[in-house]
């Protein structure tokens, strides 16, 4: 057996035993699980005849999926410009190198950028060409934008460096992006089989070790002979391989998980921070700088040896600094030979254990600027208790960003905040169309007071437990598609109306009560009874003639609940 052989022998005993129905879930659950659910994988798939050499495609706006241009405004937007990221995906099954990929895409990314949509192209595809222009006619002149093709294959390493024509085409592609000046990068990503068993086997403990730090002070916990907390001048060539570190020379996004804000691109702060770095006036960086502030799981320190290393380092104030140091120097990398300034650096162990005391250190280093409400949702006693309740059933409510995921919980046992407000707007709410169309609005003002039921302390805390248990079982039977005369739907995008009517059917009234949804019985849930759910719904939109293009649109319209309401009443 070779190692190409070898390394696909534990791809397969990975997706067997593991949690994934095959090889395209396990690439999105470790490639893009930030980006896209479980439950929209199905939304973002083109792979069909006429998909352009994509199986997939979607797009985000400051990091969240839209899938229509109007779903922009449920997002906030930055002031000194926002960040559009387009997501091209090709996924071969096979150990086969397809030469073709990148003849396609190429062939793919002209039609996008002259707006075209060939006949030859799905409907998915002519969709998100559409969808890109109009993008690029509302925002190229504010918002920045960046391209990632990714190839994903079982074929080995040796096989990719022995086809060095694919490297060319594959830069053919990205500088066919050149004319484009909104377009601030292109990046192109192949990953054969090596790869993608290194990304299952990533580590989530980090460690970097700054080296002859000649100045820098330690507080010590005496008690415990461990160092507590550490400033220090920080050379910053220094700085920027630690930024870079583990990022294929690519800034190390991971060291900004916890960070409240994203990069403000070219605002006059940063501007003027790189106008800093590129002229030196005699004084050192680090006198005209606020400086960072990296929180640690542990760090340790050595004064004799003027070292000092890191562990899970996580820099959650100096976001903006960090990119711009890495900004300047990634274009003028010859001059880190001779850099010999330095940047100030706090860093600070924090219990991993006590959250609170991360969040008052985000908050405090963050004070200069307004911290929106939304950024430390997080952190309300309803949000704990609501963890601490699902405890209690082995479930992991996942309220800050990656904890529980970072600590190597079974991903089927992890409970998204973001997911549980759709739960209980749909169930408790009894408002599916407002789920599938705001989903950014739920975690925002009253809506999300009202969803949480923040100012209700002694709330009846099993509603999540079981509005998450009919979400998932629902989720379960909803493989697959459904046909509306002659045209076939994902049964995913009616994911929260197929839920709604089946709890409506369940409890035999529109007007069921939390009492009568906790006394459904999720063993009871079928196939059967999630089909006549969906039967129901294609009822609704036969009776109302609503037209099959725009079937997608109209349930995201409150006027769809209230065809679902008269529909039921009626059959009940």
């Amino acid at each position: 057996m070779d190692e190409k052989d070898l390394l696909n022998s534990i791809i397969d005993n990975a997706i067997t035993e593991g949690e994934y129905d095959d090889f395209d879930q396990m690439l999105f659950d470790n490639y893009f699980d930030e980006i896209i659910s479980e439950g929209e994988i199905s939304r973002v798939k083109t792979d069909n005849y006429g998909d352009a050499g994509n199986d997939y495609i979607f797009f985000t706006f400051n990091k969240n999926v839209i899938f229509d241009i109007e779903d922009i405004e449920d997002f906030d937007k930055n002031e000194s410009g926002d960040r559009i990221d387009l997501y091209f995906i090709q996924v071969k099954d096979t150990t086969k190198l397809d030469s073709n990929v990148p003849n396609k895409f190429i062939e793919f990314s002209t039609n996008l950028m002259n707006g075209n949509t060939p006949e030859h192209y799905n409907e998915e595809v002519n969709g998100n060409i559409k969808l890109f222009s109009a993008l690029v006619r509302k925002y190229a002149l504010k918002a920045k934008f960046y391209i990632n093709f990714y190839y994903f294959s079982r074929f080995g390493k040796s096989q990719l460096e022995s086809a060095s024509d694919l490297k060319g085409r594959f830069d053919t592609l990205k500088t066919s992006f050149n004319t484009l000046d909104f377009i601030e990068g292109v990046k192109i990503n192949v990953e054969p089989i090596n790869n993608i068993v290194k990304k299952l086997r990533e580590d989530k403990r980090f460690e970097y070790t700054f080296h002859e730090i000649s100045k820098f002070e330690a507080e010590v916990n005496k008690e415990e002979s461990r160092t507590n907390s550490i400033i220090a001048l920080i050379p910053l060539s220094q700085f920027y391989d630690f930024i870079i570190s583990g990022g294929d020379g690519q800034i190390n996004d991971r060291l900004f998980e916890s960070n409240i804000r994203d990069y403000k691109g070219r605002s006059n702060v940063n501007k003027n921070i790189i106008e800093t770095l590129r002229k030196p006036s005699g004084i050192d960086f680090w006198w005209l700088n606020n400086g960072i502030t990296i929180t640690v799981e542990d760090v340790e320190e050595s004064k004799s040896a003027n070292k000092i290393k890191i562990i899970n380092p996580q820099i959650v104030n100096g976001l903006q600094t960090s990119y711009s140091i890495y900004n300047y120097f990634v274009e003028n990398i010859d001059k880190l030979r001779d850099e010999t300034r330095k940047i100030f650096v706090k860093i600070l162990k924090v219990d991993q254990n006590n959250e609170d005391q991360e969040l008052n250190i985000i908050v405090a280093t963050n004070s200069q600027n307004e911290i929106r409400d939304k950024d430390i949702h997080a952190n309300d006693v309803v949000q704990k208790n609501i963890e601490e309740y699902l405890k209690t059933k082995n479930k992991y409510y996942q309220r800050k960003d990656k904890y529980y995921t970072n600590r190597k919980c079974a991903k089927k046992d992890i409970v998204k905040l973001a997911e549980m407000a759709k739960y209980i707007n749909t169930i408790f709410l009894k408002d599916p169309s407002y789920t599938r169309n705001n989903p950014g609005k739920l975690l925002s003002g009253t809506k999300y007071k009202t969803i949480f039921q923040i100012e209700n302390l002694n709330q009846n805390y099993n509603r999540y437990y079981i509005a998450y248990e009919i979400y998932n079982k629902v989720i379960s039977l909803c493989k697959g598609i459904f046909k509306i005369g002659e045209d076939e739907f994902e049964k995913v995008n009616f994911i929260h109306h197929i839920v709604y009517v089946l709890v409506c059917n369940e409890t035999n009234t529109i007007n069921y009560s939390p009492k009568d949804v906790f006394d459904i019985s999720i063993s009871d849930i079928s196939e059967e009874k999630v089909d006549y759910a969906i039967e129901c719904i294609i009822k609704v939109i036969e009776e109302n003639e609503i037209v099959h293009t725009k079937i997608l649109k109209t349930i995201k319209e409150q006027s769809f609940n209230q065809m679902l309401n008269v529909y039921l009443n009626k059959m009940q």
